[in-house]
């Protein structure tokens, strides 16, 4: 069963996470582990039928980095005509990569996207956490599906290292 989970956690065609979840749980419904392992997952990756790929994501950021850096040139409050001008200031101006150390949201975008092209998945969320705004509002599902894919590889990895465990101990 926790092959399984992990098939779908790479994206498998036709691997349905939530059947595959709740496969796992009944093949082990006394072990306390496993019980914990998933019922510490969100009811968004429960119900979930996949969660996006480490390669999904990295797609993805492009798009939301891209939108994310022109929003935090639009000031607050400004309409159609703001974000006209935060267009025209992002294209027009440097952008910053690496990890940078300035506090904006351009920046807070820039080290993201280092940690996006390295996989660091969980960094790229915590650093995406500081932002505030519109520029916060571009990053959220992008957030929402980072934390989903987190939360499911943390769980994967204590379901195998207890594995390994119980293995161990039968040998």
């Amino acid at each position: 069963a926790l092959f399984a989970v992990e098939e779908a956690l790479r994206g498998a065609a036709g691997a349905k996470l939530g059947p595959r979840l709740q496969a796992l749980r009944a093949a082990a419904p006394d072990d306390p582990v496993v019980g914990a392992a998933v019922g510490a997952l969100p009811a968004a990756v429960l119900e979930a039928d996949r969660v996006p790929t480490l390669r999904e994501l990295q797609q993805r950021f492009d798009t939301v980095a891209s939108q994310g850096r022109v929003a935090s040139y639009v000031p607050e409050g400004t309409g159609i005509l703001g974000q006209v001008v935060g267009a025209a200031v992002a294209t027009l101006s440097f952008r910053d990569r690496g990890l940078v150390e300035a506090t904006d949201a351009a920046a807070v975008y820039a080290r993201a996207d280092h940690f996006v092209a390295r996989e660091q998945i969980a960094d790229a969320v915590r650093e995406l956490e500081a932002l505030r705004g519109l520029p916060r509002t571009v990053a959220q599902d992008w957030m929402d599906a980072a934390k989903a894919r987190c939360a499911l590889e943390q769980s994967v990895t204590l379901l195998r290292a207890h594995a390994t465990t119980l293995t161990c101990a039968l040998a």
